[in-house]
């Protein structure tokens, strides 16, 4: 929670950071927290015979290996790790992708937003974003949907478990704000909304997991469709990631606004001075 009258910031890969002086408060949150041994979510949704998708979450990874579940539904679309240094995204229908990461560009013990998108309309049919970052595309033609002649009721959409089958390794590390969209989001989309919490009635929205519960043994679908899960080993965690919603007229009124690349700087902009230095985090600026 955030005390009243700070100046709230927000540092966003590749695009302007935007910093209101406001009033403002932020509630208390949560995420799950995955073992690595024998932690999973199991829910009730299907991806199932869509012409678009859209899987988009926040991941802190401790560890990696071949095979390491993450989001999706086996024998349909699953997306994980391919190896101890790429995330692949797989489908039954068209075809797979996969990006290669380094410990410089996707390192352990960090928050990641991670979003992989499927159309099946268009090449490049599948793509994979890191950070609001177009990272890999891809795939090949689907048809008209993906999951043609899969039988949903064989799986459904799991976390951290039962993505590549059975015989798949357990997610290692914390999981936040997961977001299942049956269609395809946009580059501009993804940004948008990637720091923020949504309302749970956006359009196309097929389930939506804030994860903030902090108790019990159910994960509770803030979407309309009520797609919750069962979460069986996995604990929740204080570690969350620091969304920033604003009042709308939050947004529009803007304090400062600076912009640079480097590896420190201190800008003034409207009487307001940020400094940042070589080694940011949360808590220096």
């Amino acid at each position: 929670v955030l005390s009243p009258n700070i100046i709230i910031a927000q540092i966003v890969p590749s695009f302007q950071g935007i910093y209101d002086k406001k009033s403002t408060s932020f509630s208390t949150s949560s995420s799950l927290t995955f073992d690595g041994s024998n932690d999973k979510v199991t829910t009730n949704g299907t991806l199932d015979n869509l012409g678009g998708f859209t899987l988009e979450l926040w991941l802190y990874p401790h560890s990696a290996s071949g095979s390491m579940a993450i989001i999706g539904e086996n024998n349909l679309i699953e997306f994980g790790y391919g190896s101890a240094t790429s995330l692949r995204i797989w489908t039954n229908s068209g075809g797979n992708k996969s990006w290669s990461f380094n410990s410089t560009t996707f390192p352990f013990n960090t928050w990641h937003h991670v979003a992989v998108v499927g159309d099946a309309t268009a090449s490049p049919y599948l793509r994979i974003y890191v950070n609001g970052d177009l990272k890999a595309s891809g795939g090949s033609n689907p048809g008209s949907t993906f999951g043609v002649g899969h039988n949903p009721t064989s799986y459904t959409i799991y976390l951290a478990k039962t993505v590549w089958g059975t015989g798949d390794n357990y997610y290692d590390g914390f999981m936040d704000e997961v977001r299942i969209w049956n269609d395809l989001r946009t580059q501009d989309e993804i940004k948008a909304n990637m720091f923020k919490q949504l309302n749970g009635d956006e359009s196309n929205l097929q389930a939506y997991y804030k994860m903030s519960t902090a108790t019990g043994t159910t994960l509770v679908d803030n979407s309309s469709n009520s797609y919750d899960g069962t979460i069986s080993g996995a604990t929740w965690a204080t570690t969350y990631v620091p969304l920033g919603n604003l009042n709308s007229s939050y947004q529009t009124d803007m304090e400062g606004l600076w912009e640079a690349t480097g590896t420190s700087t201190s800008q003034a902009s409207n009487g307001l001075t940020m400094t940042v230095s070589s080694t940011l985090s949360e808590e220096n600026f």
